[in-house]
């Protein structure tokens, strides 16, 4: 990664966890994800790409496989085209996966959750899992 060349995924992430975490500083983000203040300053600035351990901890506080941040940030970093597009196919790959899981979790639980006399009892729980379906769905498929 040449430094100017800031990896949007990367920032994406790093904003998702301060969201998250309820935090606005990179200093307050470093100290949570247990990364120096000047490694986020150069993940910010596009001067290097979180490792493994940093992609690990974002996944953690982002509570996401951490297989899918690592190969979103090497489809975005990776010089090599034969391993950037590995990355991109991997990472497209893990978001079907995903998608199609929590699918036929929501069609299962929608099966399971219909009383004797035919109403459809969905106390929001079908509602959230076809949300989450639709977010994956939205993520690595568009």
């Amino acid at each position: 990664m040449e430094t100017g060349d800031i990896p949007m995924r990367t920032v994406e992430y790093l904003d998702e966890c301060k969201k998250k975490l309820g935090i606005t500083s990179n200093y307050a983000l470093a100290k949570a994800l247990d990364i120096t203040e000047q490694r986020m300053h150069d993940y910010y600035k596009g001067k290097h790409a979180p490792d493994e351990y940093g992609c690990f901890r974002i996944a953690e506080c982002l509570e996401i496989d951490p297989a899918i941040v690592i190969a979103e940030i090497r489809a975005e970093t990776e010089k090599n085209p034969r391993k950037r597009e590995f990355f991109k196919v991997f990472r497209g790959a893990c978001g079907k996966a995903a998608a199609g899981i929590i699918l036929g979790l929501a069609l299962s639980f929608s099966l399971l959750n219909v009383p004797g006399d035919g109403a459809v009892n969905l106390n929001g729980s079908l509602v959230a899992m076809t949300a989450a379906a639709l977010f994956y769905y939205r993520r690595y498929f568009a």
